[in-house]
């Protein structure tokens, strides 16, 4: 039997993450620029997590996920920054990525769905620790679960993992 704790939604949109046990099983990817990471220009990834019933497990995308995450609280972004820098043995950030429809600015737009961002007190185990974030990031087991409650197939793919909100 599952648990799942602190779901509560009127929304028929929601992500909800999975995090890898195994830290043995790090990907380190290759940069194509060794002292600054450009997210998401450097790699790529979904940008977008909206209420298409899809899992994200690859590296890029729950890195973009994280960044926009950070992007609604400073402190978080700090933490992200700095293990990502640590991680990758890079001196640089640059994000590319904005939340803010109105100030795009050759910035690519990105987004969470609402219900699902930390602001509104999920996906917080990631952030936790830097560790918790490279572990959520870079563990090819941890993944990004988005959904509806309008289609099929969408509880049941929860039903199938443990689940940390």
């Amino acid at each position: 039997m599952k648990t799942r704790s602190g779901f509560v939604s009127n929304s028929s949109s929601s992500s909800f993450i999975i995090m890898g046990d195994t830290k043995n099983k790090l990907l380190v990817p290759t940069l194509p620029n060794d002292e600054i990471l450009t997210i998401p220009d450097d790699f790529g990834g979904k940008q977008k997590f909206d209420w298409e019933v899809e899992w994200s497990s690859d590296f890029q995308s729950k890195m973009n996920y994280c960044i926009v995450q950070a992007m609604q609280d400073e402190k978080v972004m700090e933490k992200v920054k700095s293990a990502l820098e640590e991680f990758l043995n890079v001196d640089e950030i640059k994000i590319n990525l904005t939340n803010d429809w109105d100030k795009m600015n050759n910035k690519n737009w990105a987004y969470i769905d609402h219900q699902s961002s930390i602001s509104e007190g999920e996906a917080q185990i990631v952030f936790i620790s830097k560790e918790n974030i490279i572990n959520f990031i870079f563990n090819p087991e941890s993944k990004i679960l988005m959904g509806n409650d309008n289609g099929e197939g969408f509880y049941d793919e929860l039903d199938k993992h443990e689940l940390f909100l």
